[in-house]
């Protein structure tokens, strides 16, 4: 009597059903990641949905009152997925403040080593931040400036600040070595043009706004630069 053999299956398949599978793999009734459609291979693409969730629901919410499974919930993936992409949430908020910053500085030390005025770097990179204040991730970091975290991860944030304040006071520097800025306490002047930018992440609104951010933020550095008084004495 013969016996029956299993089909043989392409070697393709064969490969496809050996690869290990994300977190999660298999749930879901209705779209998951919130009917965004990846290939298997873009985790980056993946990454990156889990961090515009998290930083909607953040301002949305606060970060307190968010939870991972609520961002899970809003994706339609699991827990453990979060934890294979992107870690707990003071991981997701650091990772997002990463981003924002290396997006900021893309390319900035080239620019530097030229021959720009310390004044006009100073306009690039505080146009970049601005931009930057507005946008999702933006918004989150910004408001969640004074965010209750563990004191590790607190540093962690904290350091890129600290980059970022550091790179701003030293274009004061060179800007008043260059005679582009007249002299000041850089670390004052950093303040206060933070403080102007920092604001927008509270007031302005994309779907609204008749200047783009980038517009706003030119203007608040011109009013810091040429100030609004004309010079004009009263007779």
């Amino acid at each position: 009597m013969r016996t029956k053999t299993a089909p043989i299956r392409p070697r393709a398949a064969r490969l496809a059903a050996r690869r290990p599978r994300e977190p999660g793999h298999g749930r879901a009734k209705g779209e998951k990641w919130a009917g965004e459609v990846f290939l298997d291979a873009e985790q980056e693409r993946k990454k990156n949905a889990i961090l515009r969730t998290a930083a909607r629901l953040f301002r949305e919410r606060g970060f307190e009152d968010t939870r991972l499974t609520d961002i899970a919930d809003a994706l339609n993936i699991t827990k453990p997925a979060l934890y294979y992409y992107v870690g707990n949430k003071e991981e997701i908020l650091i990772t997002i403040q990463r981003m924002g910053l290396e997006q900021m500085l893309d390319g900035f030390d080239a620019l530097v080593a030229g021959d720009r005025t310390g004044a006009e770097l100073l306009a690039i990179l505080l146009t970049r931040y601005g931009e930057w204040a507005t946008t999702e991730f933006g918004v989150c970091v910004v408001r969640l400036f004074n965010v209750k975290i563990s004191q590790k991860n607190a540093r962690i944030l904290q350091s890129a600040r600290s980059l970022l304040e550091r790179k701003v006071r030293a274009l004061f520097v060179r800007g008043m070595e260059d005679g582009s800025i007249r002299p000041c306490n850089p670390k004052l002047a950093a303040t206060a043009l933070f403080g102007s930018l920092n604001w927008m992440a509270f007031w302005y609104d994309r779907s609204r706004a008749r200047l783009p951010p980038a517009e706003v933020s030119a203007r608040f550095i011109d009013f810091f630069f040429s100030g609004l008084a004309t010079g004009r004495q009263k007779d």
